[in-house]
Order: structure tokens, then sequence, then C-alpha cells
């Protein structure tokens, strides 16, 4: 997400259990502040600090939301997606933190994420048609990475590289570049199995909660 001195405000209508473990800690250190509609009835409810957005229980039917707020949805599998224009998204129950920060990207930013992205510090061995070379993965998310290496690989190249990911071991990947600045490349990761796409979410998050 951009970079801001107060993070976006978003109000918490659901109960523990309509989120997964850790979860909305997981927003919190991604850079949302998450309250509770306790937290919010102490607070002076003015409109410089309302809630950007609010999270709720499909079955609340907006009760509680402030007048004009968006809210995301927690449903049960498989509900349909109701009409009403403020609910911005629907996450399936217990809501897990990549599905909820997609669609708080997609809702607040002007240059949303797919993902969340962490900073690393990973030595990689990189293969493409024109040769292998050594670099060290600098930040990654489950839909990319940033690469510095000295001389960074053409742009649009497909790149296939293979990094020990701490605590859930080898992971091989290929991606294209997208765009290079100085010693930087960003690719852009394509076919990630699912294994390999859980192993580095579950990697950005246990970063996100430990930073």
């Amino acid at each position: 997400m951009t970079r801001r001195d107060t993070p976006p405000l978003i109000l918490s209508l659901a109960p523990p259990e309509s989120y997964a473990p850790l979860a909305r800690i997981t927003l919190s250190r991604a850079g949302y502040s998450i309250i509770s509609a306790e937290r919010w009835a102490e607070m002076s409810q003015t409109p410089d600090n309302a809630p950007k957005l609010a999270i709720a229980d499909l079955e609340c039917e907006g009760i509680g939301i402030p007048p004009s707020t968006p809210w995301i949805a927690l449903a049960p599998r498989n509900a349909p997606h109701p009409t009403r224009t403020p609910i911005v998204g629907l996450v399936e129950r217990p809501a897990q933190f990549h599905a909820l920060y997609r669609v708080l990207q997609l809702a607040l930013e002007p240059t949303p994420r797919s993902s969340a992205r962490v900073a690393t510090s990973l030595a990689a061995h990189c293969r493409a048609k024109t040769g292998s070379w050594e670099a060290q993965v600098v930040s990654l998310s489950r839909d990319g990475c940033l690469l510095w290496r000295e001389e960074p690989p053409p742009d649009g190249e497909v790149v296939t590289l293979d990094f020990d990911l701490p605590n859930f071991g080898r992971v091989e990947i290929s991606g294209h570049t997208v765009y290079r600045r100085a010693t930087e490349t960003a690719l852009v990761f394509r076919d990630v199995s699912a294994p390999e796409g859980r192993s580095i979410q579950r990697f950005v998050e246990e970063k996100l909660l430990t930073r």
C-alpha cells in the first residue's frame, strides 16, 4: 500500500470467529488501522477521523455502519453478491488476510496491489535464454518480486529463479520482467503452483507479523 503518516481507519463490526486466525493483526501490520465498534464509540466521531471502510458480516445488513461508509461483507461460501451499492467486496468466512487485503487495496488505494509485499534478502539463482546468474530477492509477494543485480536482465525476458524460503524450503518459480530501475528488476510471477503460492503467502504473512 502507499505509505501514509496515518493508516486508513477500518471499522470492524464482524466477530472474531468471522476472521481467520491472525488476519486482523496481519492487516494492522500491513498498514491498516483496524478498530472495533467499542473503540469507534470512544473516539471523537468527526469527519476527520471517520472510517474509510467497514468490515461486517453480510447478515448485519449494514446496521451500525456509519452512513455512506463502504463496507466489505464477510459471508458463507457461495453466498450471492448483494446489489447494495455500499458493499465493495464479498469475502468468504473465515476471512483470510490475503482476500481482505486484495479488496482493501482495490477499494482504498490509487495504485492497488493484488497481494502484500515484504522486504527480504534472499539469495536466488536465475536462469533465462540469455544465460544464468546469481541475484538477490529484495522484496517478495505472492504475485512477484524485486530482484537486485548489478546487470539486470532485459525488459520482457522470462526468468526462472529458485531460492530458499526460510521455514518453507526451496521454491522454483518463473516470471517475466516488467520494469528495470538501475540495479533492480521487477518480476511478475506466472503459473504459480498452489503449494508454492501458499508457501510464499505464509512467508509474507509471518514477515508482516514479526516486523
